[in-house]
Formats: structure tokens, sequence, C-alpha cells
């Protein structure tokens, strides 16, 4: 795996379609994708906006959210999940919350990870999530895929965003990490 403590990296995805994403990757673990999130000016300007309304994570080391019910289903390589979890070290969990801050090759738990680092909510920042359906963010959600996959046809429908805000390394030191995450 890739380890991602204290680090700020980006990747991109040499993909053309969703075929392509289950059967490659950016680091050499197929179907595993690694994403820019270090907040530097190279992060797109569609960014998902965040902090009005939101639930928050629990300041706690190494937490999560409690189970969340799904608005829509999502589904992630052929399973269907009708629930998640926001854990503080920077990644999305569907059956069960994920304390690990160092990746799990060859897991059976599906998982998102935008961060996957050791994260400290108790040093500060906030890691906030919501389900939206309003029309602003679906539009940006779908132009989002739109300009990257423009041979798939995709129009959101909703839209899951989870954002690690200013949070801070376990360490206290290294770059303070943002991300939007969104899904359908």
């Amino acid at each position: 795996g890739y380890n991602t403590v204290d680090t700020a990296s980006s990747f991109i995805i040499p993909a053309a379609s969703v075929p392509e994403l289950s059967s490659s990757s950016n680091i050499n673990v197929t179907a595993c994708w690694s994403f820019h999130v270090d907040g530097s000016p190279k992060l797109p300007a569609n960014v998902l906006p965040f902090g009005n309304g939101e639930r928050v994570t629990p300041r706690l080391d190494n937490g999560s959210s409690e189970a969340i019910t799904l608005q829509q289903p999502f589904k992630f390589f052929g399973r269907t999940h009708n629930h998640t979890f926001v854990n503080n070290n920077g990644h999305l969990t569907f059956t069960e919350p994920l304390s690990d801050y160092i990746p799990l090759l060859n897991s059976e738990i599906d998982i998102v990870a935008p961060l996957w680092t050791h994260l400290d909510n108790r040093r500060g920042g906030t890691i906030s999530y919501r389900e939206d359906t309003s029309t602003a963010v679906l539009e940006l959600v779908t132009a989002a895929i739109d300009q990257y996959f423009p041979k798939i046809t995709f129009a959101a429908t909703s839209a899951f965003v989870a954002t690690w805000d200013s949070v801070p390394y376990q360490s206290g030191g290294g770059v303070r990490s943002n991300c939007c995450l969104s899904m359908n």
C-alpha cells in the first residue's frame, strides 16, 4: 500500500471508462485509487460547499460517526450499501466503522479513502457530513464527473459530502487536510 501518514501527494486517474477503473490502479493495487486532497491551489474550482447544517463526527482519536442511513443506496463494485460511516482518519466505510490509519490491503471491507492518514480532530478542525440533493450540488457533481469521464453518461441524483476541514495530523505537524467527497 501507499503510506499517507503526514504526507501530501496527488495522483491522476488515467482511465476513460468505468470498467477501466475496476481493472487498473494508480497505486499498484487493482481497483484502488488515490486522489489529490492536500488543499493546494491545484484543487478544482468545483469542490463542494460545506459547513452549513452538516452533522459532525465526535472529537475522538481514531473515532467515527454512527451508522448513517443513506437516502439513496450507494453501488460500489457490484455491492449495494444503504449505510455509511465517516471515519476520522479520512475514509468512509459501509458495514462498520474503521479506526485504522494504515491501509489494509485485501481486506473484505469496502472503503472509499480520500485521505486515509492519522488525523486527530481533538487538536482542531472539523469532520462533517451530509447527504445533499440540492440542484446546485447535483449540478457540480455531474459537471465534475463529466469533466473527468466524458465518455460516461452520468447525472447525479444524490451526493454524500464528507469534509475533513483543517484537521491536523496526529503528530500535530504536517499539512492540514481538506477534502470534499461526493458519491452518487
